[in-house]
């Protein structure tokens, strides 16, 4: 019954050709990887899903690690604020746009020294401008 409904709705012979083969059993007709719609599309370091753009998880982490690691080097002297603060004003504009507003909170809160006040962050802003 699906192959009528095709053949009726589909104009091209190589289509109708291909949905033929998948219908017999598709091995080998679709090389590759595939997953549904609704797990998102990899696009220029964001994961597309319906309605959102996120950040990939990777991106996220590995930033997350260099940020700490510098502010490590930060607050034992070795690097300069302003530095540290151009890295993460440039990767702060590639994730803005995505939907990820709480996770750039939270490696600013997460990437703190220890015992370093509550605002450290806000010393590397003012020590960088």
């Amino acid at each position: 019954m699906l192959r009528e409904i095709l053949a009726r709705k589909l104009a091209c012979p190589d289509t109708l050709g291909l949905c033929d083969a998948i219908l017999d059993g598709g091995v080998g007709v679709l090389d590759g990887e595939y997953t549904p719609v609704a797990a998102g599309i990899p696009f220029l370091g964001f994961r597309l899903v319906p309605g959102a753009r996120r950040l990939k998880r990777r991106n996220g982490v590995l930033f997350a690690r260099r940020l700490a690691r510098a502010t490590r080097a930060w607050v034992r002297g070795e690097v300069v604020a302003g530095a540290i603060w151009d890295c993460y004003l440039g990767w702060e504009a590639h994730a803005a746009h995505g939907e990820t507003t709480g996770l750039r909170a939270a490696l600013l809160r997460g990437a703190a020294p220890p015992g370093s006040g509550a605002t450290p962050w806000e010393r590397l802003y003012h020590e960088s401008a």
